[in-house]
């Protein structure tokens, strides 16, 4: 195999791993929303500080067992989070009860 064909190879690989995080981030969305809904009939607030906190000792953990960057992880994880929270913000508010 030319290294031409290897590179060929290995982006087909890299670019199979993207999609497959693409349905990953979209099935975890999905959930926050239905999370959302939750929270909201039981009257919780979006942002589970609690939560969080045992999110991020997990990636400190995650980042240590695999050799990646905790700072990029984090700066990663705190996107995913927002949009989380967005998702749940825009679910709780247009299912609000009408009065």
């Amino acid at each position: 195999m030319s290294e031409t064909d290897k590179l060929s190879e290995l982006r087909k690989r890299i670019n199979n791993l993207d999609r497959n995080i693409f349905q990953l981030l979209d099935e975890r969305f999905r959930l926050s929303a239905e999370i959302g809904l939750i929270k909201q009939e039981l009257n919780k607030p979006i942002v589970d500080i609690e939560r969080e906190e045992f999110l991020k000792s997990q990636l400190l953990e995650w980042s240590r067992e695999r050799g990646i960057s905790f700072e990029f992880l984090n700066s990663l994880w705190q996107q995913i989070l927002q949009e989380s929270r967005d998702i749940q913000s825009k679910v709780t508010f247009t299912n609000k009860p009408k009065n």
